[in-house]
């Protein structure tokens, strides 16, 4: 069986479905930490130049989506024989995506009170 290394910065954002997939499909994984120090020496390494990044047995896969659909079907957490079951799954998957975008930006406000009303206003609409 493989070992699954994740690697991210130490904070939610686009690696997190991946982290919350592994964690529940209970799958052999190292969540694998970058700062500001060796965080550019890592970059070079990867497929696009960002994280999150997956590395299995020495390859590297880059994007989150991708990510997240390769560890759920090693994971056995997707349908099986049934496309349309599969298709709903992955729409799930695109809508957290969506949650995730919405959210990142305000990941970045530092003051706890803009970032809670940032992310009152989403709730919103």
């Amino acid at each position: 069986m493989p070992k699954y290394t994740l690697h991210y910065f130490a904070a939610p954002g686009r690696a997190e479905v991946a982290r919350l997939i592994a964690v529940v499909g209970g799958l052999d994984w190292e969540d694998k930490h970058y700062g500001y120090d060796d965080w550019p020496a890592f970059k070079a390494k990867t497929p696009f130049g960002q994280v999150p990044v997956l590395e299995v047995d020495g390859k590297m896969l880059g994007q989150s989506a991708a990510i997240e659909r390769y560890l759920a079907k090693q994971a056995g957490l997707l349908p099986q024989g049934d496309d349309w079951a599969v298709a709903h799954a992955e729409a799930l998957q695109g809508f957290l995506t969506d949650i995730m975008n919405d959210i990142m930006p305000t990941m970045q406000i530092k003051d706890l009170d803009a970032r809670i009303k940032a992310r009152q206003d989403l709730l919103q609409g």
